[in-house]
C-alpha cells in the first residue's frame, strides 16, 4: 500500500523481463501517457527497474507541501533519496498551517534539489525569517525559476525585496494581493540594496494584481523603493532583455506615468500585454487623461494586447451629460483606449481584447465605438476579441450590439467570451 493510498503488487519475472528490453522511447511514450494517473504510474514503478525514474518523474513531479510532508523528508533518509530529487513544483497553503510550523515547512521546500516553481498563498510572513535565511545552506534554491505569491503577508518591503534578491534565476513572477506593514522609502544603497548592481533582469513572465504596483515597480526599475515618480534618470535603469509578458490589470491612473516607463525600458522584447486603469467613478479624468502617459511605438513586437477594467455601469449614467454633443465619445472616460491602439507600431499584432462590464445596451453609448473601429483598422489586426461580464442569457443579442457598433469591421474577426 502506497502513502497515496494505492495498492499494488509486483509482476511476475517475466513481465519485468519484457519490459526491460522494449527501447526507452517505448518506455517514455507508454509512461507519459497515463503520467495523470496516480494508480498507475504505482504500478508500473513496480514492472521493472528502467521504469522507477520515470515513475517517480511524475509521481512527484507536483506536490502540496504539507507539514506532514515536510517532516517526512525532514526524519526519512529514504525519503529524501527517492522522492525530493523529484519534486519540480510546490504549493504551500498556509490557512491550516500553525504559527511555529511556518519556517520549518518554508525551509524544508526552499532545501529541495529540484526546486523548479514554487506557489505561496495565505500565508504571514511578518514574524518570520527572510527567505534568504531559511534557504541557508541550500545550493539548489538559487535556481527557482517561478514564483507564484497569492494572499501573503510580509512585515516590510524589504523583506520581500530580500526574497526576490535571492533568486538571480527567476523567471516567471507572479504576485497577487500582497501586502506589508511598512515602507521605507529612499535609494536602495540606504536599505541593502545596491543601485549600482542593477544587472539585467532574468524575468521573462511578469504578473501583479491587487499590489502596490508603484513602490515595486520603482524598485524593479530603478532599484529604488519609492512612492514617488523617479524622472531623468537618464540609462540608470534595469534592462529587461527577455520578459516577452507582463500583466498589470489593475493600475491606479496615478501609476500610469510609470508604467509608461516600464513598457519603454522592456521595449520590442515585450509580445503580451494585459493591463488596465482603475478609477474611482466615470467622472475621474485621471482615467480620461492617461493617453498622454501611455504608448505602444517602442513595443514593436507585440502580438497579444488585452484591456481590462472597461466598467460601463456607472450611476448616475454618464451617457446624459452627451445630449448636445456630436459624439458620445467626446465625454467617454475610454477616449484614451483608441488612442493608445494607435501607436502600435508592430506588425505583429494578433490579438486585441477587451474586458467589459455592463447590463444594458445603453450603457455601450458610454464607450467610442468609432475611434475604435478607426484605430482597428489602422493595425490590420486579425483577432478582435471582447471578454464581456454582467450578461445572461442573451449572448448573441449582444454580440449583435457590439457588431453593429463595428460595422466596418469584418465580423469575422471579431470573437466573444461571456463570463456571466
Amino acid at each position: 500500500m502506497t502513502s497515496a493510498g494505492v495498492r499494488v503488487s509486483a509482476l511476475p519475472g517475466s513481465a519485468g523481463q519484457r519490459a526491460s528490453r522494449l527501447a526507452p522511447e517505448i518506455h517514455d511514450m507508454i509512461l507519459a501517457n497515463i503520467r495523470d494517473s496516480t494508480t498507475e504510474l504505482a504500478n508500473c514503478s513496480l514492472v521493472c527497474n528502467l521504469w522507477l525514474h520515470l515513475c517517480r518523474y511524475y509521481l512527484f513531479n507536483e506536490v502540496n507541501f504539507r507539514h506532514d510532508f515536510a517532516q517526512l523528508l525532514s526524519t526519512s533518509p529514504h525519503a529524501r533519496l527517492t522522492i525530493a530529487p523529484y519534486i519540480r513544483k510546490a504549493e504551500v497553503k498556509g490557512g491550516h498551517i500553525v504559527q511555529g510550523e511556518k519556517e520549518l515547512l518554508l525551509a524544508s521546500a526552499f532545501q529541495l534539489p529540484s526546486l523548479k516553481s514554487l506557489h505561496v498563498e495565505g500565508l504571514s510572513w511578518e514574524d518570520m525569517k527572510p527567505a534568504s535565511e531559511l534557504a541557508s545552506g541550500s545550493s539548489s534554491f538559487s535556481q527557482l525559476s517561478n514564483l507564484s505569491l497569492n494572499h501573503v503577508v510580509f512585515a516590510s518591503l524589504n523583506t520581500l525585496l530580500d526574497f526576490f534578491d535571492s533568486l538571480p534565476s527567476l523567471e516567471v513572477l507572479s504576485l497577487q494581493n500582497l501586502s506589508w506593514n511598512t515602507l521605507k522609502s529612499g535609494p536602495a544603497e540606504e536599505i541593502g540594496f545596491t543601485r549600482g548592481h542593477m544587472t539585467p533582469s532574468s524575468l521573462k513572465r511578469l504578473h501583479l494584481s491587487s499590489c502596490h504596483n508603484f513602490a515595486f515597480l520603482n524598485w524593479l526599475l530603478h532599484g529604488t523603493i519609492s512612492d514617488s515618480l523617479i524622472e531623468n534618470c537618464g540609462d540608470s535603469h534595469r534592462q529587461f532583455p527577455f520578459l516577452v509578458a507582463l500583466s498589470l490589470p489593475d493600475i491606479m491612473p496615478a501609476e500610469a506615468k510609470l508604467f509608461k516607463l516600464f513598457l519603454t525600458s522592456v521595449g520590442s522584447t515585450l509580445e503580451h500585454l494585459e493591463f488596465g486603469l482603475v478609477g474611482k467613478s466615470g467622472d475621474d479624468r485621471g482615467v480620461g487623461d492617461v493617453s498622454p502617459h501611455l504608448a505602444l511605438t517602442t513595443n514593436s513586437n507585440l502580438k497579444t494586447l488585452v484591456i481590462h477594467q472597461i466598467t460601463l455601469f456607472y450611476f448616475p449614467s454618464l451617457v446624459r451629460h452627451d445630449a448636445h454633443a456630436s459624439s458620445t465619445s467626446t465625454y467617454s472616460p475610454y477616449s484614451w483606449i483608441p488612442s493608445l491602439i494607435s501607436t502600435i507600431q508592430s506588425s505583429d499584432i494578433h490579438i486585441i481584447g477587451f474586458r467589459m462590464w455592463f447590463s444594458s445596451e445603453t450603457q455601450l453609448d458610454m464607450f467610442p465605438w468609432a475611434d475604435l473601429s478607426s484605430a482597428l483598422l489602422k493595425v490590420e489586426v486579425p483577432i478582435i476579441r471582447f471578454h464581456v461580464s454582467g450578461i445572461g442569457r442573451d449572448t448573441h443579442l449582444v454580440e449583435q450590439w457590439i457588431t453593429t457598433r463595428l460595422e466596418d469591421i469584418d465580423k469575422q474577426t471579431i470573437k466573444f467570451d461571456f463570463l456571466g
